[in-house]
């Protein structure tokens, strides 16, 4: 429970981004379900083509059968339009997923590296005796850091 006490800090940061990852939450709700929509247009698309195959096969020799050839091209390229708009649909929302949540992370992380380095202005030169200059740095980059990775990547997948 302590860790996760530790990140209560990060929850002015969230409040103050909230309406962009609201927006960032969406876009990756549209694009889960637009992840699922497109196989399963696959297998709508197989069925309807085997179906109306099927139909060809049985009227071969006869007048009907170009009614039905004709039947399996329209619906491929209907179906094949439809899955290559839900993939690039699903990818431009991936786009604006992606822009949204890491450019939040990113601003979270300027905004936490300048609140620690306001931190450090105010500290006595005492403190700064007693720690070392790499592991204050260290803090400022490193840490910060993973907390960004934490909350733009981490958050988004």
């Amino acid at each position: 429970m302590q860790p996760l006490k530790a990140l209560k800090h990060l929850n002015k940061y969230l409040w103050k981004y909230r309406l962009v990852l609201l927006a960032g939450l969406c876009f990756i709700i549209i694009t889960n379900i637009l992840n699922i929509t497109a196989p399963y247009l696959v297998r709508i698309a197989f069925d309807h083509s085997y179906a109306e195959a099927a139909l060809y096969y049985f009227f071969k020799g006869s007048e009907m059968a170009p009614i039905y050839k004709s039947g399996i091209i329209k619906s491929a390229t209907f179906y094949g339009a439809l899955i290559l708009g839900i993939t690039l649909l699903r990818g431009f929302f991936m786009f604006l997923m992606r822009q949204t949540v890491i450019v939040v992370s990113r601003k979270i992380e300027f905004d936490l590296k300048n609140e620690l380095y306001n931190h450090y202005q105010k500290m006595s030169m005492e403190f700064f005796r007693a720690n070392f200059t790499g592991d204050l740095m260290s803090r400022l980059s490193e840490d910060v850091s993973k907390v960004r990775m934490y909350l733009g990547p981490a958050i988004m997948y």
